[in-house]
C-alpha cells in the first residue's frame, strides 16, 4: 500500500515538506539505494513458476565466459549471482512449467555442457514467503 504513496502523502505522514521528500528520494536514487521503481508481481498467480539453477563450472574454460552471457542475455533469466561454495552461480528462471524449465536447461548442456561441472535443478511448487523490504532493513 505505502507504495502508492505520493510526495504529499509521504510529506503529510512524515511531517516534511514535499521539497523534502522529494529531495530525499532523489539522493537514495542517486546513491543507487534505490535502483528501480515498479510493480511486484505474484507470478504464481500468473501461472508463471520461479525456478532455480545452482551451477558449478569449470572457471578457466574459455566457454564460461559465453555461458555467463547466455544466461544474462535469457529472457527467462530474472536473477543470477556468482556464489562462494560448493556452486558457481545461483541463476533464477521465470518459466511457464517445468517442460519449459527442462527444455530451457536442455539447452544449457547442449551448447555448454563441456563447461559444466555439476548442477542442481529446483523446481517451485508453492511460494512460502517473499519480501521486496525485509524487516532488516530499517
Amino acid at each position: 500500500d505505502s507504495a502508492r504513496l505520493t510526495n504529499i502523502e509521504i510529506a503529510e505522514k512524515t511531517g516534511l515538506s514535499r521539497d523534502a521528500v522529494a529531495y530525499r528520494i532523489k539522493k537514495l536514487v542517486d546513491s543507487n539505494y534505490l535502483l528501480h521503481f515498479r510493480p511486484a508481481l505474484n507470478y504464481l498467480a500468473l501461472g508463471l513458476g520461479v525456478h532455480a539453477i545452482l551451477l558449478k563450472v569449470y572457471v578457466h574454460d574459455p566457454q564460461h565466459t559465453k555461458l555467463e552471457l547466455f544466461l544474462k542475455s535469457a529472457s527467462e533469466t530474472i536473477w543470477i549471482a556468482q556464489t562462494i561454495g560448493a556452486f558457481d552461480y545461483i541463476i533464477y528462471l521465470l518459466t511457464e512449467d517445468g517442460e519449459q524449465f527442462h527444455r530451457f536447461f536442455d539447452t544449457i548442456k547442449e551448447r555448454f555442457g563441456e563447461t559444466i561441472h555439476s548442477y542442481q535443478l529446483l523446481m517451485t511448487h508453492s511460494q512460502r514467503k517473499y519480501s521486496f523490504m525485509p524487516k532488516c532493513i530499517k
